[in-house]
């Protein structure tokens, strides 16, 4: 999926797609398609029906659910939901900013939150109600061999947003 260019790049294009994420689908033997923002639906349809799978890659929009990406993004999560109900498999995934759209688009709201964390060292902290993480942790012996236990600083963030639970269940 492409994204608007930003304004000191314009005169290279108005939309671009990183090349390291054409670099990672093609390293896995896959084609990659661009799919363009700001077109009508018609040409997101045609589109879905001629490929197999969507990849929304990361990057730095402020309005995400109403940008052209997140607009182009809406209509493939919907026909992708769509698909996989009449049981024909459409995976979707989304990177950074894409997981950000997916969780949005999951909630029918944004839910991103503001988190000024630019290169800071924070804990990860375990919620207790988190069940996959306790899984993890109980029967591989993840946790402890990483140091999850001793509640080390474990994330060096690079973050303006976040999905957070308070903004995921108002």
């Amino acid at each position: 999926m492409t994204q608007a260019t930003p304004t000191p790049l314009i005169e290279y294009g108005s939309t671009y797609l990183p090349a390291t994420y054409v670099k990672f689908i093609e390293s896995a033997g896959a084609r990659v398609v661009p799919i363009f923002v700001n077109k009508d639906d018609d040409y997101y349809e045609k589109l879905f029906n001629s490929i197999n799978g969507v990849m929304w890659p990361g990057g730095g929009l402020d309005n995400l659910t109403g940008s052209g990406y997140g607009q182009a993004g809406k209509i493939f999560y919907d026909l992708a939901i769509k698909s996989n109900k009449a049981g024909d498999y459409f995976p979707i995934w989304g990177t950074c900013q894409g997981f950000e759209l997916i969780v949005s688009l999951i909630a029918g709201k944004n839910v991103l939150a503001p988190l000024e964390s630019i290169d800071k060292n924070l804990n990860v902290n375990l919620s207790p109600g988190n069940l996959n993480i306790a899984v993890v942790c109980k029967y591989s012996g993840l946790c402890s061999s990483i140091g999850l236990s001793k509640r080390k600083t474990l994330g060096d963030l690079f973050r303006t947003f976040c999905n957070s639970d308070f903004s995921l269940s108002e």
